[in-house]
């Protein structure tokens, strides 16, 4: 993946967290490097409390406050403490969702296929 994505001529380029675009409409299976607290900067320069996963298999973070977010990692992780997801590996697709009333591209997470075949 972090040949695909970097090498990209994109509107997102210059981003400093992966965006949903970036996927390519592609399921990708990631290797969680670390996870941290963030302040995240949102619509309007307001200010969220957050957190950003670092993956082996690109540059970027992803950045996230949401709480569908946080509870389906904690679901597939078993824990919600994010100190002990290192190395664990999860898949990332993107959906479109709705925003104030907009569609939009969002990161989803869910559990890596026991074949991980599909990369």
């Amino acid at each position: 993946m972090s040949d695909e994505v970097n090498k990209r001529k994109s509107i997102f380029e210059g981003a400093k967290m992966l965006c949903a675009e970036m996927l390519g409409g592609k399921a990708r299976n990631m290797t969680i490097k670390l996870v941290e607290a963030c302040e995240l900067t949102g619509e309007n320069g307001r200010k969220d409390a957050g957190h950003a996963i670092y993956f082996a298999e690109t540059k970027l973070p992803h950045g996230f406050s949401c709480m569908t977010t946080k509870r389906a990692l904690a679901t597939i992780m078993g824990t919600d403490d994010y100190t002990q997801w290192e190395g664990k590996r999860v898949c990332i697709y993107p959906v479109e969702i709705t925003v104030k009333g907009q569609r939009v591209q969002a990161i989803r997470y869910r559990e890596v296929a026991q074949t991980e075949g599909a990369k």
